[in-house]
């Protein structure tokens, strides 16, 4: 019960396996209606406070009730070598390959993404990276994912911004004689129609 709660917590609190295993259940505080963990990273020995969901608090709350443990106990007297191995074979027995106690927050972290119109920001913050490329990395995200996700938002690309970043233009200059030609004005068209086609843009 103990190893199953353990990605439980992970998967709906996005912590590092190491943190989950050395949760109390005094770093859970009331604040008004709302329940805050309050924790020290294992890994960045960065202070994290974040709102943790009603349900998850009486989750924990009920948890150390039945197994009689105090507030200043710790929850879980496992390693994470233990849950690895237990993991390793249930995933062995249904037939799942690549999934890791990170697997958990990296699932919880996405959703997040996914569910707060791409925010990358949002994660970076969450995560408490130093910047949002590390963040892209971690959850995954390649550069074709970003702008469908824009694109699917309805945003524009500025492609000058994306330029200065890139040191890449992707833009082409055309010098013509007239501009007041039907003829050049065609070409010019059907020119810009090729090249924005293939994420060009034409001055």
């Amino acid at each position: 019960m103990s190893r199953i709660l353990v990605v439980v917590l992970e998967g709906n609190l996005g912590l590092r396996i190491s943190d989950i295993l050395s949760l109390r259940l005094s770093d859970i505080v009331k604040d008004g209606d709302r329940y805050r963990l309050e924790i020290t990273e294992q890994k960045t020995k960065k202070k994290r406070v974040f709102t943790i969901p009603l349900v998850i608090q009486q989750y924990i709350e009920n948890y150390c009730l039945r197994n009689g443990l105090e507030k200043t106990e710790r929850i879980f007297d496992l390693t994470e070598r233990t849950i690895n191995k237990q993991l390793a074979l249930v995933c062995d027995y249904l037939g799942f390959e690549g999934i890791r106690t990170y697997s958990f927050r990296k699932w919880y972290t996405t959703e997040i993404y996914k569910n707060n119109g791409y925010d990358i920001t949002l994660v970076q913050r969450l995560l408490q990276h130093s910047s949002a490329a590390i963040t892209q990395r971690y959850i995954g995200i390649e550069p074709q994912q970003i702008e469908e996700a824009i694109e699917e938002l309805h945003y524009e690309v500025n492609e000058v911004a994306r330029g200065l970043k890139t040191n890449a233009t992707k833009t082409i200059g055309v010098v013509i004689p007239e501009l007041n030609n039907t003829f050049c004005a065609e070409i010019i068209t059907g020119m810009e129609d090729v090249l924005r086609s293939h994420g060009y843009a034409t001055i």
